[in-house]
């Protein structure tokens, strides 16, 4: 009878540690293939993979809760897609969600897919942290990721020098999409169309924190083109050093949403070096050294065509060739720019003004501002606009 009872204590021990899906999975211990490791894995297990080169393009179960971590770190634990297909591909039917977890891989050279050569996660939301996702490429969309409907997260991660058609870094598609991203770098991504950075389509939400997008490189939108507008949040972060060879180097396309700390420095673009802002607030921000090279009549530095708060910020030692640097447009939105300074712009043209008014009537108000160094005129009215100047010099 003792026996008996003992054997029972044990099984339920084993059905407690074995089957409520706390297991640890080894690769290459157990499992030779890190695809092996997740097929036999269960919700709430660990995958853990030793450091070496896996030449794998992995398809995700559709189960929520696995987590696949390497034992050491992205530098010597690497997914090599191996330019057959995307390292990992991850469809599910919703219910995958941040319980997921992909940590400290280096997930490269995945491509020969028209979407996602590193990752795709398509109703999925797993959480990313501490993976450098590189050299990825895609021959239409989302050189590193394409993300399409979920809730991800991604965080202290590395998405550098991929390469696609749209969205180099990433590429979200369709309403309900909501990605945040943390302490995160999305730079030197590269590609033909828009989006160097990332590309946003139909109304998702972006919430971007302490985080840079940087030296991405696009025809339009160098480091983010929106499409269909959308609702992009940035704080504590960098826009920089983007191009754009035709418009928008640091953002193209209509957004929703604000900029809190944000520094948008050397940015460059034909037309529109900086780009546009839709409905937007800027609050504390940094506005520098950003350029544009077109002589066309949009060739501003700024296109604000929707009206747009902007305060407490600094819009300083910019250039352009066009003859306006900012340019607001109508569409019945009030722009205010509220104790902002502006020192050091140039636009060259002989005819230049600084801030230019177009097409529909505008209201704009300027308040406790301060202007200093600037091109020649401060507002130059092509229809009509209602202005209010208050305590600005």
């Amino acid at each position: 009878m003792k026996k008996f009872s003992v054997l029972i204590i044990l099984l339920i021990l084993f059905n407690t540690i074995f089957l409520s899906g706390q297991t640890t999975r080894n690769v290459p211990a157990q499992y030779a293939t890190i695809q092996a490791g997740l097929n036999a894995a269960q919700s709430g297990d660990t995958v853990l993979v030793q450091p070496g080169t896996y030449k794998e393009n992995i398809v995700w179960p559709n189960v929520n809760g696995i987590k696949l971590v390497a034992a050491q770190n992205s530098e010597n634990t690497i997914i090599d897609g191996n330019m057959v297909s995307s390292c990992i591909t991850m469809i599910s039917d919703g219910s995958i969600d941040s319980n997921t977890l992909i940590s400290n891989f280096s997930i490269i050279n995945g491509g020969n897919v028209n979407a996602g050569g590193g990752l795709v996660l398509i109703s999925a939301g797993p959480k990313i942290m501490g993976c450098r996702i590189s050299y990825n490429n895609s021959t239409q969309k989302g050189g590193g990721i394409y993300l399409k409907g979920g809730k991800p997260i991604i965080e202290s991660c590395i998405i550098s020098e991929n390469t696609a058609q749209y969205g180099g870094g990433i590429f979200a598609a369709e309403p309900g999409t909501e990605i945040r991203i943390n302490a995160s770098s999305i730079s030197q991504n590269i590609v033909q169309v828009s989006g160097g950075g990332l590309y946003l389509y139909l109304y998702n939400t972006v919430s971007i924190t302490n985080s840079f997008i940087d030296k991405n490189t696009a025809s339009e939108g160098g480091g983010v083109y929106t499409d269909n507008s959308g609702y992009l949040n940035v704080t504590n972060s960098s826009i920089s050093f983007n191009i754009a060879n035709s418009r928008g180097g640091a953002k193209y396309g209509m957004t929703t949403g604000y900029f809190k700390h944000v520094k948008f420095i050397g940015n460059r673009g034909h037309e529109r070096g900086l780009g546009d802002f839709g409905a937007d607030t800027l609050k504390n921000c940094t506005i520098a050294n950003n350029s544009t090279t077109g002589n066309s009549p949009n060739s501003e530095l700024i296109s604000i065509p929707m009206g747009c708060f902007i305060e407490n910020s600094q819009i300083v030692s910019n250039s352009t060739t066009s003859n306006q640097l900012i340019m607001v447009l109508g569409n019945n939105n009030p722009t205010i720019f509220k104790n902002v300074t502006f020192f050091n712009n140039r636009n060259s043209q002989l005819n230049s003004t600084f801030i230019r008014s177009w097409n529909d009537p505008i209201s704009m108000s300027i308040t406790n501002s301060n202007f200093q160094g600037n091109g020649k005129a401060i507002v130059n009215d092509i229809n009509y606009v209602t202005r209010v100047f208050t305590s600005c010099h």
